[in-house]
């Protein structure tokens, strides 16, 4: 079959939410960042990790089996708990291709817009609206990144 006429792989996206167990150091989430991307390099995984007042939101996209079976090992690490999958997506374009995980540490100030830092219950205060897409998601970031300097608090962890 000649490769113009193979069909796309197909790419699953899980977006979730979840609670630090402690207060984590730059150095540790740097670490965290550099296991995800030899991790999810392995496993043709990309995404984007968000880590804001000890709160994560994390985009993994690839192969449906991969996603999940990294969720679930995701879901059992004890330094963080209260995971909540925020959405799934089937037969969605990638999104996170130029990143095995990019990963960006912000405050809630800092925040762009489409994120919400609020708690409704005892889950993740960190969420996104609703409406935004993870293609919004990955031009708010692109954006940000390329607008930020390295004195600005946007992105003081990026691990590609």
């Amino acid at each position: 079959m000649n490769q113009d006429n193979r069909a796309a792989p197909v790419v699953f996206r899980l977006t979730y939410a979840s609670v630090a167990d402690r207060a984590m150091e730059a150095s540790e989430l740097r670490r965290i960042a550099d296991t995800a991307k030899r991790n999810n390099a392995a496993l043709d995984v990309s995404g984007l990790l968000i880590e804001c007042a000890g709160e994560f939101l994390q985009v993994l996209e690839g192969e449906r089996d991969a996603v999940l079976w990294l969720y679930q090992l995701i879901e059992k690490d004890p330094r963080h708990h209260s995971a909540s999958i925020l959405s799934t997506e089937t037969n969605v374009k990638r999104q996170f291709n130029e990143w095995s995980m990019g990963c960006f540490c912000l405050a809630p100030e800092d925040l762009p817009e489409g994120f919400l830092f609020e708690r409704n219950d005892d889950g993740p205060r960190l969420q996104l609206d609703g409406r935004m897409r993870a293609e919004d998601l990955l031009a708010t970031f692109y954006r940000e990144h390329r607008s930020a300097g390295d004195d600005t608090a946007f992105a003081s962890i990026i691990a590609a």
